[in-house]
């Protein structure tokens, strides 16, 4: 595939193979290490899904990433479960060299009509400079972190959460900033996949060595369609057991408004 990278409509873009198969591929620069990002294969399921069942809007999407994806050609395999006027639940397997790599549970709808948000508890925008205050992250071809999808879109950290020269630690597990995609499109729900697991992950904060953190599930809830460019980000690990953690994000746009939630499970960090 010969496109911009930056382009993400191209390096995300989906055809139909049958009725329930479609093709796609990873391109490269949106990824860690050769391994495609998460958001951004959550992304192109989701793409799959609202093709599917002709619904506008993703509302909630659950990811198992069952082993490594690679850069290159990718087939989607949707298996409706339920397809209704309103909502429509279905199986989408991302596969490679005929195994799946990724098992995406779905359900669409449309989100035309989540207005007027009612919040309680502590759901509220996080405080953050103006995006040219905070610091942006750059990948350096000599350096794994931070990963090449930083430079296909614009990730701006809290000053008080990341300092990229130094790259000392608060030594709080929670990473606040935002996020915009360089093509210059405004954010829509496809995208807010990819920006719900583009910033880095939250335990790097809190003083353990730098090291890989293996996602094994994330889970998308769309609250509303974005209407701004920048989505504001907070995401922390809230718990860690064993060889597991938890951690919990938020998405707000300019106007103050929650636009998705995100929770993952992954692996404690190891070299």
């Amino acid at each position: 595939m010969t496109v911009q990278n930056f382009d993400f409509d191209a390096v995300s873009a989906i055809g139909r193979l049958s009725t329930t198969r479609w093709r796609s591929e990873f391109v490269d620069g949106w990824d860690l290490g050769g391994i495609p990002n998460g958001g951004y294969q959550l992304a192109i399921a989701t793409r799959v899904a609202l093709a599917a069942t002709d619904h506008p809007d993703p509302l909630s999407m659950h990811a198992i990433y069952l082993q490594r994806a690679n850069i290159g050609p990718v087939e989607a395999v949707a298996s409706i479960v339920r397809n209704g006027k309103r909502q429509s639940a279905l199986h989408i397997s991302l596969i490679q060299n005929d195994s799946i790599v990724t098992e995406v549970t779905a359900l669409v709808g449309s989100l035309e009509l989540a207005t007027d948000q009612s919040r309680w508890g502590d759901a509220r925008p996080p405080v953050l400079p103006d995006p040219n205050a905070c610091t942006r992250m750059v990948h350096t071809p000599t350096a794994p972190y931070p990963p090449p999808i930083v430079n296909q879109m614009d990730v701006r950290l809290h000053p008080d959460d990341y300092d990229q020269a130094t790259r000392q630690t608060p030594g709080l597990p929670q990473f606040r900033g935002w996020t915009r995609f360089k093509d210059g499109q405004p954010m829509d729900a496809v995208r807010t996949m990819v920006a719900a697991d583009v910033f880095p992950p939250p335990i790097l904060n809190s003083g353990l060595p730098l090291a890989w953190v293996p996602t094994m599930t994330l889970t998308v809830q769309m609250r509303k369609r974005p209407t701004t460019t920048w989505l504001a980000g907070h995401f922390e690990t809230t718990v860690a057991n064993g060889p597991y953690l938890a951690e919990n994000g938020e998405l707000w746009d300019e106007s103050g408004e929650l636009v998705a939630t995100a929770q993952q499970l992954a692996g404690v960090p190891r070299a």
